[in-house]
C-alpha cells in the first residue's frame, strides 16, 4: 500500500509544480520605437509606440555633441534604432548608469543590477550620472527625459507607462 501511495503522491507534487510554473503572467507591453519631429515644436523625439499610445521618451534638444558630428536629429535616429533592436532582443529592461569610452553614460541593462548592454545617451563632461537619474525619476509627472539636463535601476517599461501620451 505504501508503494502505490508514493507514486501517486509524487505525481501530485509534479502536477502542482507544473501548474505553478504555468501560472499566467500579464503580457509585457510591446513597444516600437520611432524618431519623429514633435508636433508641438518640431524637436527630434524618440517615441515609444504601443497599439494604444504614443509616448515621447526623449526630446533631443541638446546641441552639445553637434560639433562631434552628432546633432539632435542624428542622435535621435541612432539611439531610436538601438532601442528598437534592444527591445526586440529583450535587453531594454532597466535604465542605469555606466562608463563607455571614458565618459559617463546613461544606459540600459537586461537585468536589475546588471551591466550596461546598450548606451541610452552620453553625458556631458560636467553632468553627474546620479543627478540625471534623479531627474529621470523626478520627471515622472512630465515623463519625457529632457536630454539637456552607481547603483541605479529604473524599470524602463514601468517608467514609460507613467509618461503621458503626447497630444
Amino acid at each position: 500500500m505504501k508503494i502505490s501511495f508514493l507514486p501517486r503522491c509524487l505525481a501530485g507534487f509534479l502536477l502542482l509544480a507544473v501548474m505553478a510554473g504555468c501560472e499566467e503572467k500579464p503580457p509585457k507591453i510591446s513597444y516600437n520605437f520611432v524618431c519623429e519631429a514633435s508636433k508641438k515644436d518640431g524637436t527630434p523625439t524618440t517615441y515609444g509606440i504601443t497599439p494604444t499610445a504614443k509616448k515621447p521618451i526623449i526630446r533631443w534638444t541638446s546641441e552639445y555633441f553637434t560639433d562631434a558630428g552628432y546633432p539632435p536629429q542624428k542622435r535621435c535616429e541612432e539611439v531610436t534604432q538601438k532601442m528598437q533592436t534592444a527591445a526586440s532582443n529583450g535587453i531594454l529592461n532597466y535604465i542605469t548608469a555606466g562608463r563607455e569610452n571614458n565618459q559617463d553614460v546613461i544606459c540600459f541593462s537586461a537585468a536589475k543590477g546588471g551591466n550596461c548592454t546598450l548606451t541610452f545617451f552620453t553625458l556631458k563632461p560636467n553632468q553627474s550620472a546620479s543627478k540625471v537619474i534623479d531627474d529621470i525619476l523626478n520627471n515622472r509627472a512630465g515623463g519625457t527625459i529632457e536630454q539637456t539636463s552607481t547603483g541605479f535601476d529604473i524599470d524602463f517599461y514601468k517608467w514609460v507607462e507613467l509618461i503621458p501620451t503626447e497630444k
